[in-house]
């Protein structure tokens, strides 16, 4: 007797000191470690496991397990409505000692067999009508159990079920504390944060510090790529997720596809579970919904298994919806935000084209309406490119580009040094997409690399992109086509980029570019009236007055600078007799092939004017005197060999040349082309069909 009372009061004491290590803990996981490993021992068990009750599901959940086969206790899961052990000594409320599971008819014989090799001892854990869960005590030989094992497994039963209930409460009344200090926070945080990354970031703190410090993170979907992006990540270890998820991979993935929650009470089991921490065991993701639509997802994830209940499951749901208002609201303030940046921006915009569309108005050729253009245009950050239709054709010509010249000479030598101006483009190599109507609008090239490669022939893509790179375009950047239209008119298009052009500009540079539609064909007029104005009418050079302008201008920078200049005087032979002969029409075509071969065979800084009847004078630039008897004699050849066709037949005619100048230190302008003068008339009196050279005067 007194050995038993020994055993009995050992066991008590032991008992009371197991019951206050648990009373000293808050924590419901700590206090079931405890009791896991102090069961195991005060029973003398191979292996003990403390199974709690889910309420939802009403079964019985592996929770904390102890010994050699902890980690397979802990993964055991019984389905709802299965035969167990644990769920019979609920059921019954009463100790159950099985010496043979297998043989007991009382659970699965699969569990049984792959759980249960040898006795089980079960404890019932009941705090008045409340389920709490069980306590298994496994041994691996079958072996009975005697009374006073069934006596004191009952009082341990009683007292560890009080010892839990008690420090359920605590935990409760924590959590309860805590989620409020969660819900008050977030709210204030939703209500403060300036941007979303503000948000985000002090959501996570706030729920990982209070609530789930293992893993926590918030995502959020992109429509554009199908994505579910990671934004802020609260956890314990030093494993981080992947920047994106697709839609539908995963269980974060699959909330966000389809707007459902899902709670997992054991990730392994679970097909759509992406392994990216090895310590997972469950995992309750929300979805964050605004009117219907799924913005991203509130994701929680443990290390231990059902770690998650409905009560979690209704608190991050609460905190979603504060979430999707408080994104509803930040993206309201920041669409407005950007809408009014974008009216100011548009405001001084209209106000800086406004002042350049005046200039340009102001411009009298074409060429200083670009240049006005691109200079103001660099000015905020503005690059430009125009093209323009060259007259009765289907091509375009780059007129102007605000490119640095060294990239301008890099294109030039890739397309076999063709000058940019001389550079051109069917408009069947524009890009299909493009509207090219006298209709179309503007647009944003979606891939400007691969439309300028389309455009410029013979270019690659990558070729085009390294060229391009120094002047600015690359990567994202938007590239603006805006056709230029006057009155229906196609002239050709302007492009633009830069790093401050933005889509929303578009409707205003359009505007822009029809003032430059309109001052560029002003422009042109003006210069054609000019043109007609100092322009022979039947051959298409210069008048004689408007050659003596240009003449003077001429010759004095010759002399300033110390250059050469020559004079040439033409006079078609016998040309009285082709009036006499064809008739004055054939006269006129005789006249107009001359002055055509001669603009043909000159260069641009050379100049001629018709200087009376059938003469033409010229002014060569930068030419000495033995240069200019080569030209001369090239045109007398070229003249020779035209034929002129005429109602009443062919007509093929002769020129007789004088040659002066290289002199500009002792003679005047005017002296150089009496002189070319007198040297054409010995060219007649040598007989016509020649050229002559005179560097002084003949006698009179």
């Amino acid at each position: 007797m007194a050995e038993k009372y020994e055993k009995q009061v050992a066991f008590l004491s032991l008992l009371t000191t197991i019951t206050n290590l648990v009373l000293e803990s808050d924590d419901i996981h700590a206090v079931l470690e405890i009791l896991t490993r102090q069961m195991r021992e005060m029973f003398q068990a191979d292996d003990c496991l403390i199974s709690m009750w889910d309420k939802e599901f009403d079964i019985p959940v592996p929770t904390i397990a102890n010994g050699p086969r902890k980690e397979i206790l802990e993964k055991a899961r019984a389905h709802p409505g299965e035969r167990t052990f644990a769920a019979e000594a609920l059921k019954r409320g009463q100790i159950l000692a099985i010496e043979d599971p297998i043989q007991s008819g009382l659970v699965e014989p699969n569990i049984a067999k792959d759980l249960m090799p040898g006795a089980v001892l079960i404890l019932p854990l009941i705090s008045g009508q409340e389920k709490l869960g069980v306590l298994l005590l496994f041994y691996n030989q079958h072996r009975s159990f005697s009374s006073d094992e069934l006596t004191y497994a009952d009082i341990t039963s009683h007292q560890i079920s009080l010892a839990i209930a008690k420090t359920y409460l605590l935990e409760t009344a924590r959590q309860q504390v805590n989620e409020l200090k969660v819900l008050h926070e977030v709210a204030l945080a939703a209500t403060k944060s300036k941007d979303e990354n503000s948000l985000f970031e002090q959501t996570v703190q706030i729920i990982g510090q209070y609530l789930y410090s293992n893993h926590l993170s918030i995502l959020l979907v992109n429509d554009t790529k199908r994505t579910l992006n990671l934004q802020f990540i609260y956890h314990s270890g030093d494993i981080i997720p992947p920047p994106s998820i697709p839609l539908g991979q995963g269980i974060s993935g699959q909330v966000a596809l389809t707007g459902e929650t899902i709670r997992v009470s054991d990730a392994s089991t679970n097909p759509d579970y992406l392994m990216v921490t090895s310590n997972t065991r469950s995992e309750v993701c929300v979805p964050i919904k605004l009117r219907g639509i799924v913005l991203g997802v509130i994701n929680a994830e443990s290390d231990k298994f059902n770690a998650f209940t409905q009560e979690d499951e209704n608190l991050l749901t609460t905190i979603a919806n504060q979430l999707a208002t408080a994104i509803d609201r930040l993206r309201s303030a920041e669409k407005q935000r950007q809408w009014a940046e974008q009216l100011h921006r548009s405001n001084e915009l209209i106000k800086m084209l406004t002042r350049v569309a005046a200039q340009m108005e102001m411009a009298s050729k074409p060429d200083d309406v670009m240049r006005l253009m691109g200079d103001e245009l660099k000015s905020i950050g503005l690059n430009a490119l125009v093209s323009l239709f060259i007259p009765g054709s289907q091509e375009l010509v780059i007129r102007y580009a605000s490119i640095a010249p060294e990239i301008i000479k890099t294109f030039e030598r890739l397309a076999n040094n063709t000058p940019m101006k001389d550079y051109r483009i069917p408009v069947e190599h524009l890009p299909a997409h493009l509207d090219l109507s006298e209709n179309s609008h503007f647009s944003v090239l979606p891939d400007h690399t691969e439309a300028i490669a389309a455009i410029l022939e013979g270019f690659s893509p990558a070729t085009i992109k390294r060229v391009l790179q120094p002047a600015g375009i690359g990567g994202k950047m938007p590239l603006g086509h805006f056709p230029l239209i006057f009155q229906e008119k196609r002239l050709g298009f302007l492009w633009l980029w830069g790093e401050d052009f933005r889509e929303q500009d578009l409707p205003t540079m359009s505007i822009f570019a029809s003032q430059v539609a309109a001052a560029l064909e002003n422009a042109r007029l003006f210069a054609d009236v000019q043109r007609l104005a100092v322009t022979d009418g039947l051959t298409n050079v210069y008048t004689r007055r408007h050659f003596f302008d240009l003449a003077f201008e001429e010759f004095y920078r010759s002399r300033r600078y110390g250059h050469p200049m020559s004079i040439l005087m033409l006079d078609i032979d016998h040309f009285k007799r082709v009036n006499d002969r064809y008739g004055h029409p054939a006269g006129d075509a005789v006249l107009q092939s001359t002055a055509e071969m001669c603009q043909k065979i000159l260069r641009t800084p050379d100049i001629i004017g018709r200087y009376g009847g059938e003469e033409f004078v010229i002014l060569l630039a930068e030419t000495d005197l033995e240069a200019a008897e080569n030209v001369a004699h090239r045109l007398s050849d070229a003249i020779r060999e035209m034929v002129i066709p005429t109602k009443k037949g062919d007509v093929q005619v002769t020129i007789s040349g004088g040659v002066a100048g290289d002199n500009v230190e002792k003679l005047n302008l005017i002296e150089m082309i009496e002189l070319a003068d007198q040297a054409m008339y010995a060219a007649k009196n040598a007989g016509r069909d020649c050229i002559k050279l005179l560097t002084t005067f003949l006698e009179k």
